[in-house]
């Protein structure tokens, strides 16, 4: 090898990775079961028990020092199996030496995240050896050491959460494995004993991740050495056939989906031939696993009827997780993605169904069938008549009107039957996605099931079924996290209403609204506020264009005593501090501005000179009568507590911080149709929280399209990283916070700066300090919109000759790098692809985009991000 290195290479370099890629695949490919090392017992391992035995080596200089990490790690390895321990710490002396140079090597204002994360996950592996070497000297139990690596909390069994590929962290779950495996050999007694489970788990675990990341090789590679490992004789155990079920997974990702399907069907075979009494918990969660893998490919590739998914592979499957759960309450995880398949599954037939009905050529088909009935009748007369004038023809008109009379009952009880699965489905579709959220954990996996369900919900509130009744049961039964993300939509449908169908459902809905705002206060009772101040757009200039809700607000209104009435203190409390919080902002929203400009007082406004509003609405001083019950910051509400648990009002809620006061003074913006005010929040944990509060403008729109980015990022985050190229795609978004429908409190964006500002800023903009003899922002315009109609393309042509392309010296300006230039191109790339994404998919949007000038927080791999006004069409 070395003289290969030294014929082909002239570079050290190229030597020592040569060297590193060759060592990485010896450990890596050790034959354990052609392994024999010196005989263990004839070991005499009182001479490790020394205090200085393992004393460390972090100053002593060795020519091992200069090997490579893998080389290094790999000498420990081969040390440890032959019990030689001096040099196992002399090796992995080595590997942290070459580690630090690495990282030294690496080292450089605002490094990557990524590379961080995967130097710190080598010094991992690094001290996982060091512990096996003390559990090899009895300085450690192997009970100890497999609890402090291979528990669930631990960094090897949370791996896929790292953000990081596969590929970079694949050589250290092949480590972990090699470190399992010396671990068995030296202390496992057999495959089912602690330390047998424990490599069989990880290696349960390097299969599943590989083949979420899409890399079968592997995950087969795993699989074989699962199997070699923990043999099974019989063809019809249960891991037998849990084998066969990952393989038929692997085979699909080679493409053959045929051949899965096929091993899923001999695997519920199999397991429905047993007696349903005799079945083990390990066998029905093994039936219902199959079962809905089956689904989900016959369903992609349409290889079955929708009929025979249904019912032979999804309600099995829901009903059985459901009386496995039921039963002896396990796996209601297994409840809620069986009962999710199947109510996406009926959702879809029933949308299907749905559009078919209400399609023209439906109507047209139920035309004819009417036609066809007219004719029917006609021919029964005509039949009736031959036959008591006893005319010739009349056994060939009878079996006529025979045949039409079966072709009018087949026809008839076709379209009954779809007519009447459009219920069916939509029930079914209820019932499942309701007994999933009330049985599902807190996920954001669950949020794509929840707009179904409301969706379904509200489409058909108005309908004579028994659609309310039914979800009115299941709202009972699901938690009200759920519905959170949704507040806008469902606080939006409250109204009163004389119709009884309406009733209903306004009943339905209040209570779920009392029950969001009873547990969720802080993120329920800011929205009904905003609603009950429907009306409240008196001073506004566009007080026209706004048409307030009576009934609404009322409704409302009502709500909110009730919520008075039958919440906590707490509740009760905080309604009255968020009331008179909203006042003092709508009072400053309101405040006219041109006087200040006028006489050029645009920052540092002291509130005690503003004479336009009272003093107890003034910010500053509105919450003084309230000691407690304090409502958190508007542009920080906390995290969404499954449990409900927010503190009581006693402490700061997770995530957030109530507002303790507010700066003496504020500013107004230096540009702006109506110029909003910018207000400084001081929060109880010392957080400072800048915002702007506008006034005579609707945000309303601006907080919807916030919250559907931000659905964006929780679907963008539920995919698979290999699914999107590997790239992480999310969009940067701020709270907006509407108060009424004039007025709003925005979060201030930070270290921002408009893309517009930064290129055509007279002298200080880009293209003057870059490009300072061309034409400027202002003279292209003009010669733009002075040209006729014919001339636009050439008047177009001799504006590029005459302005140049700026907006890259924005890169070269920010990041001193070629790495962190190359990267920060790629995130703003990568932005513009998600917003041009959500554009298409939502419509027309216009966008004034801002970038951040200063990037310290290096770590955040995402702070420069486009952040996306809408600039909002009425």
């Amino acid at each position: 090898m070395s003289g290969t290195c030294a014929t082909d290479f002239n570079s050290k370099l190229d030597q020592k990775k040569i060297s590193e890629q060759w060592a990485e695949e010896s450990w890596r490919l050790f034959q354990w079961e052609h392994f024999r090392p010196s005989d263990e017992k004839e070991f005499n391992i009182s001479r490790w028990k020394q205090e200085d035995a393992w004393a460390p080596f972090y100053n002593k200089h060795d020519s091992t020092q200069t090997t490579g990490y893998h080389m290094s790690l790999k000498h420990s390895i081969h040390s440890l199996l032959e019990n030689d321990l001096p040099n196992v710490w002399l090796h992995l002396s080595a590997s942290r030496s070459s580690l630090i140079e690495d990282f030294n090597t690496s080292l450089r204002p605002k490094v990557q995240n990524r590379e961080l994360c995967s130097l710190a996950l080598k010094a991992c592996t690094l001290n996982e050896l060091e512990d096996l070497g003390l559990v090899c000297s009895t300085k450690m139990s192997p009970d100890a050491w497999l609890g402090k690596y291979c528990s669930n909390s631990s960094i090897f069994s949370n791996l896929s959460n790292l953000n990081m590929q596969f590929d970079e962290l694949e050589s250290s779950m092949a480590a972990h494995e090699v470190f399992l495996k010396v671990l068995y050999k030296k202390f496992g007694d057999n495959p089912c004993d602690h330390i047998g489970s424990t490599l069989t788990k990880h290696l349960w675990g390097v299969c599943r991740l590989a083949r979420d990341s899409k890399k079968p090789n592997v995950a087969l590679s795993a699989l074989k050495r699962l199997r070699g490992f923990f043999k099974v004789e019989s063809e019809c155990s249960t891991l037998t056939l849990k084998y066969n079920l990952e393989e038929a997974k692997i085979t699909q990702l080679f493409g053959n989906t045929s051949t899965s399907v096929q091993f899923c069907k001999e695997i519920i075979t199999r397991l429905a031939a047993m007696e349903p009494l005799k079945r083990t918990n390990d066998e029905n969660i093994l039936l219902i696993q199959t079962q809905l893998q089956c689904a989900e490919w016959l369903t992609d590739y349409s290889i079955e009827s929708n009929a025979i998914i249904l019912d032979d592979l999804l309600k099995p499957a829901a009903h059985g997780a459901w009386m496995l759960y039921d039963k002896d309450k396990v796996k209601p995880s297994l409840v809620a993605s069986s009962n999710y398949a199947l109510g996406s599954f009926a959702a879809n037939l029933y949308d299907s169904v749905q559009k078919r009905v209400n399609s023209h050529a439906w109507k047209l088909l139920g035309d004819a069938a009417r036609g066809r009935q007219r004719q029917l009748e006609e021919l029964k007369e005509t039949v009736k008549m031959k036959r008591k004038s006893k005319s010739v023809d009349y056994r060939v008109s009878e079996y006529e009107y025979i045949t039409l009379e079966k072709e009018v009952l087949m026809d008839s009880k076709e379209r009954e039957s779809v007519e009447n699965s459009v219920e069916q489905y939509l029930e079914l579709a209820i019932e499942s996605f309701g007994r999933a959220l009330s049985t599902s954990s807190c996920s954001f996996h669950d949020t794509k099931h929840v707009f179904q369900f409301i969706s379904l919900w509200f489409r058909n509130c108005s309908n004579d079924s028994d659609i309310n009744d039914i979800v009115s049961g299941w709202l009972l039964k699901i938690p009200s996290y759920h519905f959170v993300p949704l507040i806008y939509q469902i606080f939006s449908r409250v109204d009163m209403s004389i119709d009884p169908a309406r009733n209903s459902f306004q009943s339905v809905l209040q209570n779920l609204v009392c029950n969001i705002c009873i547990e969720h206060p802080y993120h329920g009772i800011i929205q009904l506020i905003a609603l009950a101040n429907g009306n409240n757009v008196v001073r506004s200039k566009k007080e026209d264009m706004f048409t307030a809700n009576v009934q609404k607000v009322e409704a409302v209104k009502k709500i909110l005593q009730r919520i008075r009435n039958s919440g906590s203190l707490f509740v009760a409390e905080l309604v009255d501090s968020y009331n008179i919080l909203v006042d003092s902002y709508i009072s400053l929203a309101m405040l006219p501005t041109d006087k200040f400009v006028q006489k050029g007082m645009q920052k540092n406004i002291h509130f005690s000179n503003i004479r336009e509003i009272s003093k107890h609405l003034q910010l500053p001083r509105c919450l003084r009568s309230r000691s407690q019950y304090m409502p958190c910051i508007l542009t920080k509400p906390p995290k969404v507590q499954a449990d409900a648990n927010y503190g009581n009002g006693d402490t700061d809620p997770i995530g957030s911080e109530r507002i303790q006061s507010f700066e003496s003074s504020f500013s107004l913006t230096d540009s702006g149709i109506h110029r909003p005010k910018i207000v400084v929040c001081r929060g109880s944990c010392g957080g400072s929280f800048k915002q702007l509060v506008k006034g005579d403008d609707d945000i309303r729109q601006d907080a919807v399209m916030q919250q559907v980015f931000s659905s964006m990022n929780v679907f963008l985050k539920n995919e698979k990283k290999e699914a999107l190229g590997g790239r992480d795609l999310r969009l940067i978004t701020y709270r907006c916070v509407p108060l009424s429908p004039a007025t709003g409190v925005l979060e201030w964006v930070e270290n921002t700066i408009p893309i517009g500002t930064y290129l055509t800023t007279s002298a200080t903009g880009a293209h003057d300090r870059y490009y300072p003899g061309e034409w400027g922002n202002s003279l292209c315009r003009l010669h733009m919109q002075c040209s006729p109609p014919s001339q636009k393309r050439a008047s177009f042509d001799e504006v590029c000759r005459h302005y140049s392309p700026s907006f890259r010296f924005f890169f070269l300006e920010n990041f001193s790098t070629p790495q962190l230039w190359h990267h920060a191109r790629m995130i703003y790339t990568r932005s513009c692809a998600v917003s041009s994404m959500v554009g298409h998919i939502l419509g027309r949007l216009q966008y004034c985009s801002l970038v951040s000038d200063q990037l310290s927080a290096s770590f955040v791999l995402h702070l420069f991000i486009d952040r996306f006004f809408l600039n909002r069409h009425r």
